[in-house]
């Protein structure tokens, strides 16, 4: 499966299947549900209204009618009330119900997504991208070896939204292939019938696996590997929006401490970089990046790793408490 971030109006991309955020009831009201619901016209009301009603989180499918795509898979999404009623879990099932229902459709290969949420639903550009990113990178998991030539595109309707993007994208930057890169400058997709007509210059693939590469001494292994882990905490901070002061603070660091840590060279202890993966609210999956660029795992066996692992899995970002947990659980 591979996944791309590109700038476009969603209606107006020839794919197999578009993903449509919209109401329990399937009415296209505003956004881009009102965009698809005026193409579609009367026969996808029609269709829509022996769906409705349908949950919050739930995905199905119709026919796209007036639009040039096939498909389209309508995903009932919640609205943002301030990250405290469950939308951020519920939002993630709804891209993962609509990604599974394209996933298995036969014949739907290509799917355009939107950054759900992030328009009249309410989600902050920061949360809404967030919660894409790492649903997608749970996805290509998911689905890794079932199907292939599965192709699943993000997209940003405005330059704006776009710019936004970039100054939060540090996380998909981190997951590019850098050997494709490389190899494939200024990539366009080429305009048939397979692909969407009208694509951003600029694509970003996010990895499916990461990339092994042969090298051919030991020399030149380290040499291309050593400050990865600056290099991925400097990905963490461009995302998080954060101060260093802020970062330092929340992590119990003092600031010559954090100044050293992004020198390139400098041996980081274990505790630092999951005081730095709390600080910084990285999800599970980024902290094992964070560590696994500074030579570590989390250790089931040590008391203190699983600790720090709950808590992060959790969501649950408050060091004094998973400090105070680890101080009581070595004290038994």
């Amino acid at each position: 499966m591979e996944v791309h971030m590109i700038r476009d109006d969603i209606t107006h991309l020839k794919v197999d299947a578009i993903m449509n955020p919209t109401n329990s009831r399937l009415y296209g009201f505003s956004g881009i549900d009102g965009l698809v619901h005026e193409a579609g016209g009367a026969e996808l009301e029609a269709q829509c209204s022996l769906l409705r009603p349908i949950c919050i989180g739930e995905a199905v499918l119709t026919l796209a009618y007036g639009l040039p795509c096939k498909k389209i898979v309508h995903v009932a999404v919640p609205r943002w009330r301030g990250g405290l009623s469950g939308e951020k879990l519920l939002m993630k099932t709804a891209y993962l119900e609509g990604l599974r229902a394209a996933f298995n459709e036969p014949d739907i290969h290509t799917l355009a997504i939107p950054l759900m949420g992030s328009g009249s639903y309410g989600f902050p550009m920061s949360e809404a991208f967030s919660i894409a990113n790492d649903t997608l990178k749970e996805f290509t998991k998911e689905v890794k070896r079932k199907k292939k030539g599965f192709i699943v595109y993000l997209v940003m309707y405005s330059v704006e939204s776009m710019i936004e993007i970039n100054n939060l994208m540090m996380t998909i930057m981190e997951n590019i292939d850098d050997e494709y890169a490389k190899a494939h400058p200024n990539r366009f997709i080429p305009e048939d019938e397979e692909r969407p007509d009208r694509l951003f210059q600029q694509v970003y693939a996010l990895k499916n696996a990461k990339t092994k590469i042969k090298k051919d001494s030991l020399d030149e292994y380290i040499e291309n590997n050593k400050g990865s882990f600056q290099a991925t905490l400097f990905a963490y901070i461009q995302r998080s929006g954060m101060t260093d002061p802020e970062i330092y603070t929340s992590a119990g660091l003092t600031k010559s401490h954090f100044s050293k840590l992004k020198k390139e060279g400098y041996n980081v202890q274990k505790d630092t970089v999951l005081r730095l993966a709390v600080a910084l609210r990285l999800s599970q999956d980024e902290t094992e990046d964070l560590l696994e660029s500074a030579g570590f795992t989390f250790d089931k066996s040590k008391v203190s790793d699983l600790v720090y692992e709950y808590y992060i899995m959790n969501e649950q970002y408050d060091l004094d408490n998973i400090l105070y947990e680890i101080d009581d659980r070595l004290a038994e």
